[in-house]
């Protein structure tokens, strides 16, 4: 390659990362609009999965949401109730299965806050 051609593309390529730089900082709040509207997609594509009963799909659309914006809640929010989905359910008593106990039953403390309880996660 000649001296010419070489100066020629790097001043094609440091030309290219100045418009590349100068274009993000003007369209910050545009790419920011851009992300949240993505995520908000992924996170409702993951919703209907869990409604239809599809956790796999339920999975990968709010990991995929996780992976457009890291930082959104909304996404956070949506990949904990894939999590929570997951969770095994307790198993209730009959509701005729009667206990006959000799002592009599202390009352049951107070059930948890909701938030409390979101928290806690898979036990």
């Amino acid at each position: 390659m000649s001296t010419k051609t070489t100066i020629a593309g790097g001043a094609l390529i440091l030309a290219g990362g100045l418009a590349l730089a100068v274009y993000a900082n003007t369209n910050a709040s545009a790419l920011s609009t851009a992300k949240s509207t993505m995520v908000s997609k992924y996170v409702k594509l993951s919703d209907t999965a869990l409604v239809k009963g599809d956790s796999k799909a339920a999975e990968k659309f709010a990991k995929q949401a996780l992976v457009t914006d890291p930082k959104s809640k909304e996404a956070l929010l949506g990949y904990k109730k894939v999590i929570l989905a997951s969770c095994p359910k307790s198993a209730a008593p009959a509701a005729g299965a009667a206990t006959q106990t000799a002592t009599p039953v202390a009352p049951k403390a107070a059930a948890p806050k909701a938030e409390e309880e979101d928290e806690m996660g898979c036990i």
